[in-house]
């Protein structure tokens, strides 16, 4: 829809810049030249001028195009006589306009014109038969693309050397139409192309022309990566902008923004993406506000500003609406829903998608990709697997049909996001895969955070396939990289600062220099007066060898202070060399000692829990010795200390040293429970445990509390009944955790106090909620309930913002 509106107003706007190149008073003089029927080329030219004039006209009214056929067939008629050649090309290219007026296929009758008008000196004319023919190449095909653009080259240059000043700025409008709406294979081209195009601007000083040309020229320079050329460019339209007061300015400001977005600069690219909003003055302005708004949220999400990029991104969707544009409305939908996900929202969000699917349902293959992409981000948030895979191959399966069909050639966000799930899930083949597509896919100059990607990725893979040479490196590229950013950033403000310097320098040496010119005339003054009969030749002569001195004085200093600048770069790039030098030993020392670390760290842990499961056995062998109470002492104590060794089996067991996944410790720890106690076939558990990640100074604390909870539950809960149900549920909200286990038995007596009870579990699960500052709560609601709240501790949440934050950076 706005691609739609966009391309009406410049066609209007060429429309209407369409010249009456004659006016009424001399179409009344061209008749009466016509009346008199004279056998001439005055009368031949009276002719072609007036089927023009009916061509040109507003409108399509079948009564003028019927006034140029007549007179075009009198033309011709004449010039039978005559024999005109460009009288004949002329007639052939009226001929093509008129039937072009009438909706018929004029592709032929164009190129008969080109082929007699190109044997004429009517330049103009040629041209214009020239840029007509080329609007019947469709630029989809790269071969037709290049015919295309070999005529609008010809066509411009033609314009450029000939016709009246009318007639070029008539040129002019039709090429810069042709420019904007033109798919051009070839970006130097095009910039050839506009760079003529503005040598044709020139030879109009006094006539009122746009700068899309000038904005064309700095968008393709940002497409070709030449960031720094782009933005000089830029900066003077936007002074000359403000200056004159003119509309528009909205659009540069938005190209300033994707020039510091592309640098990593996001605190400039959100300044210059606010100033493109806050310029919107126009009907045409307004149609951008959806990209804008969109680069306003990117910013906000790598600043990490996630309600403030959630605002924009439904700003934009709220837009789409109004307009009732659904294609616009389901683009924003996948980066909307990864928002919420960034902003702990994850079931707002997929309420929000619903609605929108339900209110405004998706009607094309690329409408229902994009919700398939964005629902199946958001099932997975919220760990529902099974809907997460429906919905991600129903993504791809659509991506995939639209490649077999033609309609698309990169899908790079789509195979992004296939990547990133078939990492997270294990699939390390098919991730690969993928991601191997994406990095493919990715523009030679791509921004910084798209390489950022490329790199950090590349790293998890080699990482997952153990290619740790491979892996270092990409770690190294994405770390080079990341820091280059910050580094480019502090070039450019030294150099603004260097060149700030040198401009004030310059300005005080010639305040210095007009001083001593000043002094030089004084004494020139002075010496005349007093030496009245020195010649004129003896003062010149005089000045010009002082002047001489003066500057191979200079030329001295000048070379000195080169020679002493040289000898300085040197020593600092030979210190640099070898700080280099240090700097990679060091580094190579490094994931050495890491290497080692975590090799320790999982021996120790394998060690524990051999250590810990020996404890066991000489407990299990000392409780046969016992009587029935201590045997039941050293059964708890066994489930205890069981409970503490599975945790440093799963640490030496995953690849995560750090982190425990209690959805996978706790089902384990509970199976173990329920055998110990032969409890499966009148006892049933039931879970509801988030996939959350709890470091061992937490995990300990909490798997004891869960073994003391549910072991008092099988042993005492259900002694009146036959059977019955523990639950267990773990959930996350943001940094909080809730941990609830309930049975459904007979209930704590009343007579204890949860907080001061003598009883060994009451106090040793309220001494671990004291050790990781939970709050424990007891209570009697049909059977015991047993709540623990606490916050989760930042080790866990440390890497969750780069696993996702790149998922949609192609579709801005």
């Amino acid at each position: 829809m706005k691609k739609l509106i966009i391309l009406s107003f410049l066609i209007i706007q060429a429309f209407a810049s369409k010249p009456q190149t004659i006016s009424r008073i001399k179409v009344d003089s061209l008749k009466r030249i016509v009346e008199e029927d004279q056998i001439s080329k005055e009368t031949l030219y009276a002719l072609l001028e007036l089927a023009e004039f009916n061509i040109l006209k507003t409108g399509e009214l079948k009564i003028d195009l019927d006034s140029a056929e007549n007179f075009i067939q009198k033309a011709t008629d004449l010039n039978r006589r005559i024999g005109s050649v460009e009288a004949h090309g002329n007639l052939k290219l009226l001929q093509a306009y008129l039937n072009k007026e009438r909706g018929l296929d004029t592709k032929k009758q164009f190129a008969e014109a080109i082929s007699v008008l190109g044997k004429t000196n009517d330049k103009f004319h040629l041209a214009m038969a020239k840029m007509e023919f080329s609007k019947n190449f469709n630029t989809n095909e790269k071969q037709q693309a290049q015919q295309k653009e070999q005529l609008l080259m010809s066509a411009l240059q033609l314009a450029v050397s000939s016709g009246t000043k009318q007639q070029k700025l008539y040129a002019f409008q039709e090429l810069k139409y042709s420019l904007i709406t033109g798919n051009f294979t070839d970006l130097f081209w095009k910039i050839d192309f506009m760079n003529l195009m503005l040598r044709l601007k020139k030879q109009f000083p006094d006539l009122y022309l746009d700068f899309s040309i000038e904005k064309e020229i700095a968008s393709t320079h940002i497409n070709q990566g030449k960031l720094g050329l782009a933005k000089n460019e830029l900066t003077k339209l936007i002074s000359y902008y403000r200056q004159n007061n003119i509309n528009g300015i909205s659009r540069i400001y938005h190209l300033m923004s994707k020039i510091y977005f592309d640098l990593g600069d996001f605190n400039a690219s959100l300044s210059y993406s606010l100033q493109s909003v806050r310029n919107i003055k126009t009907k045409e302005d307004s149609i951008y506000f959806p990209e804008y708004g969109n680069r306003i949220a990117q910013n906000s999400m790598y600043m990490r500003k996630f309600d403030k990029a959630l605002e924009w991104y439904i700003k934009n969707c709220q837009y789409e609406i109004s307009i009732k544009d659904n294609n616009g409305l389901y683009i924003m939908i996948p980066k909307v829903a990864h928002c919420f996900i960034m902003d702990g929202k994850s079931l707002q969000g997929l309420n929000y998608v619903k609605n929108i699917q339900s209110k405004y349902p998706p009607g094309s293959v690329e409408q229902n990709k994009d919700l398939a992409s964005a629902l199946a981000l958001l099932y997975d948030a919220l760990n529902d697997k099974a809907r997460s895979k429906f919905y991600h191959l129903r993504m791809i399966t659509l991506s995939d049909f639209q490649f077999s069909t033609g309609e698309i050639s990169d899908d790079s966000p789509i195979h992004r996001q296939m990547g990133i799930y078939y990492l997270k899930n294990g699939d390390i083949v098919k991730a690969k895969k993928y991601l191997d597509w994406t990095i493919n896919e990715l523009p030679q100059g791509s921004a910084v955070n798209k390489r950022l990607f490329t790199h950090l990725y590349g790293f998890k893979i080699d990482s997952a396939y153990k290619n740790y040479l491979s892996a270092m490196q990409q770690l190294l590229l994405y770390q080079r990289l990341k820091d280059s950013v910050y580094t480019e950033m502090r070039s450019r403000q030294f150099a603004e600062l260097t060149v700030s310097y040198e401009t004030e320098e310059k300005k005080k040496d010639i305040r210095l220099l007009k001083e001593t010119q000043k002094r030089q005339a004084l004494e020139i003054h002075h010496t005349k007066a007093v030496r009245k009969r020195i010649s004129i030749a003896a003062v010149s002569l005089f000045f010009l060898l002082a002047f001489s001195f003066y500057q191979y004085r200079m030329k001295q200093k000048s070379h000195k202070l080169l020679e002493s600048q040289k000898e300085n770069i040197v020593g600092i790039n030979n210190d640099l060399n070898v700080m280099v030098i240090e700097k990679d030993v060091l580094l190579a020392q490094k994931e050495g000692l890491i290497k080692e670390k975590e090799w320790l760290l999982r021996e120790i842990h394998h060690r524990v829990k051999n250590n810990l499961h020996t404890v066991i056995c000489l407990l299990e062998s000392q409780a046969v010795y016992l009587s029935d109470d201590g045997r039941k002492a050293l059964e708890s104590s066994q489930h205890r200390i069981y409970a503490m060794s599975l945790i440093h089996q799963k640490l030496y067991q995953t690849e995560n040293l750090k982190t425990i996944d209690m959805a996978v410790y706790l089902p384990e720890l509970l199976s173990y429970l329920s055998d110990s106690f032969d409890a499966n076939k009148r006892i049933r558990f039931s879970l509801d445990i988030d996939k959350i990640s709890l470091g061992i100074s937490h995990a300990i604390p909490i798997a004891l509390i869960v073994n003391e909870a549910v072991t008092n539950s099988i042993k005492y809960a259900f002694v009146e009944k036959l059977s019955g149900m523990i639950t267990i549920n773990m959930k996350r909200s943001k940094q909080k955790i809730k941990l609830v286990i309930a049975d459904d038995g007979i209930g704590i007596p009343e007579e204890i106090d949860n907080m001061h009870s003598e009883s060994l579990g009451l106090k040793l699960m309220n001494g671990l909620s004291g050790d990781i500052n939970a709050n424990i709560h007891i209570e009697n609601d049909n059977g015991t309930r047993i709540t623990l709240d606490f916050d989760l501790e930042p080790l866990e949440n440390d890497f969750a913002f780069f696993d996702d934050t790149n998922h949609f950076e192609g579709q801005s």
